[in-house]
């Protein structure tokens, strides 16, 4: 009788989340959220639930948005990301 082995748990991983949890990201459809925001699939796999890759959003973006007045803050906790010191 076959066995389905993709059933078969394997050994234990400590995986890390692949994004930052303070950093801005941009996920499907435009939306904002900062990396502990994420949903558990991107926070994991740099995807989205749609599949899309999500990517983090530049110092250069939160500027150019300042400059033409729209805040860019986290769509699930409204916080706007921390300034980068130099």
């Amino acid at each position: 009788m076959p066995t389905d082995t993709s059933l078969r748990r394997g050994p234990e991983t400590d995986l890390a989340p692949l994004l930052s949890e303070e950093t801005l990201y941009f996920t499907d459809n435009g939306a904002i959220y900062h990396g502990r925001c994420c949903g558990t699939s991107a926070q994991f796999t740099g995807r989205d639930i749609s599949g899309q890759r999500v990517e983090a959003v530049s110092q250069a973006d939160i500027d150019a948005c300042a400059a033409d007045g729209v805040a860019l803050a986290c769509e699930a906790c409204d916080n706007p990301p921390q300034r980068k010191r130099r």
